[in-house]
């Protein structure tokens, strides 16, 4: 039953269910929140209507094709369900409908509703999801004008700098006279081998690594290594994250000594094994280190249970505690709050 209702909110704007109410979606825009500097994509808003009782055919009509049945048994089984319904609201419990949202009767026995914020029932929106930004700080006006001052005083440099910039010695014109030399004659060499090398000259000769060339013959007199391959390891030591101690290219190690290794940092990370289907969220976070950090606070005020759900995902979900029904996650995050925890309550 609450398969065929949420599928049809994704098509309609409106899904009556006779005897008990309808449920209307609405457009809900693109919004910024102004406190959690949250970007949130536009969705449909899902209300819920008590006098709409009356059987307009939609949801008898798609149960009655998805699952083949006829019509008649289609509309007896939503009279079933909607009877269970308002057994469960009379007995003073909570009705969960799933992917949808919440019923609950208040003391004067109205009917109160509140939706699941978690799924977008807006196909244009499919796969957006809430995004968060940063503030930005802004400079004041006398910070503005001060940085520009100090930029102009350390970029006009003085008389006395200029006319010390300006003075060269006789020492420094060698030095330049003799670099220009020594530079020009090796320029000139490079591009006029053809006459200090016997054979016909072309760009092709200009390669070291070609047989036959007197370039090849020099450098195989001057190599102080033997070989024609030299093979170089890289310098660099990449760091590398894994779970458990592992040996990076392995040698023949001596007999009673340790072989070494290359240094490698190795973190743990912490994989939540799932109880249930439902958990109790305290927060989410992109980098892994500020989730383990929240789960060893939790810890230290009590919740033993407090765990990541999934380290590999990009927001890294860090739970109270896991469920293996809604209503059981539903009434931690009421005692939660009763205690002035915040969550929300995320399906896995």
């Amino acid at each position: 039953m609450e398969q065929h209702i949420s599928e049809l909110l994704y098509d309609h704007d409106c899904v009556i269910v006779p005897s008990f109410g309808g449920f209307l979606a609405s457009y809900n825009p693109a919004n910024i929140h102004p406190s959690r500097h949250v970007f949130s994509p536009p969705s449909k808003k899902i209300a819920f209507n008590v006098f709409l009782k009356q059987n307009d055919g939609l949801l008898a009509n798609h149960i009655s094709r998805i699952t083949e049945i006829s019509y008649a048994d289609a509309l007896s089984r939503v009279e079933q369900h909607v009877h269970e319904w308002q057994k469960e609201l009379a007995a003073g419990k909570k009705l969960i409908i799933d992917r949808i949202g919440t019923f609950t009767l208040d003391a004067e026995k109205n009917l109160r509703f509140d939706p699941e914020k978690d799924i977008n029932y807006l196909r244009d929106a499919f796969g957006l999801s809430p995004v968060q930004f940063l503030p930005v700080k802004r400079e004041g006006m006398q910070q503005k004008v001060e940085k520009q001052v100090k930029e102009l005083m350390t970029s006009r440099p003085s008389l006395k700098q200029e006319k010390q910039a300006l003075k060269i010695s006789k020492k420094t014109k060698q030095r330049i006279l003799s670099t220009l030399i020594i530079s020009s004659t090796l320029l000139w060499f490079s591009f006029n081998l053809y006459i200090i090398t016997p054979h016909r000259f072309d760009l092709g000769s200009l390669n070291p690594f070609s047989a036959g060339s007197s370039t090849e013959s020099v450098r195989k007199e001057s190599m102080p290594v033997p070989g024609n391959v030299i093979t170089a390891s890289p310098s660099r030591v990449e760091t590398v994250y894994v779970a458990k101690p592992v040996a990076i290219n392995p040698g023949i190690a001596e007999p009673g000594k340790p072989e070494e290794i290359n240094p490698v940092q190795k973190t743990t990370p912490t994989v939540a094994s799932p109880e249930g289907n439902y958990y109790v969220i305290a927060g989410a976070f992109q980098y892994l280190e500020n989730a383990e950090s929240m789960v060893k606070s939790l810890q230290t005020e009590g919740f033993t249970e407090s765990k990541i759900l999934d380290p590999s995902d990009h927001l890294k979900k860090v739970c109270f505690k896991g469920f293996a029904s809604r209503l059981e996650a539903v009434q931690e995050s009421d005692r939660l709050k009763a205690l002035g925890k915040s969550s929300w309550i995320f399906k896995w």
